[in-house]
């Protein structure tokens, strides 16, 4: 009974820094010039201090 015991505990203190980590986001716009009212394209869009970013496409979109 102990060994079961010990298996669901591991099994538990396992999942749960996985499911508080384990994060899903999107990002999603679209880049805009101030001044002429352009869309932009090729603009490089990160999230800040992360490695997470994508850049815009031809209408100024980024996913």
């Amino acid at each position: 009974m102990t060994l079961f015991r010990t298996g669901w505990i591991l099994t538990i203190l396992w999942t749960i820094p996985q499911l508080l980590l384990g994060q899903n986001f999107s990002l999603s716009g679209r880049v805009l010039d101030f001044d002429t009212k352009e869309y932009i394209e090729g603009a490089s869009i990160t999230l800040r201090n992360t490695a997470f970013g994508d850049f815009s496409n031809g209408a100024g979109n980024f996913p």
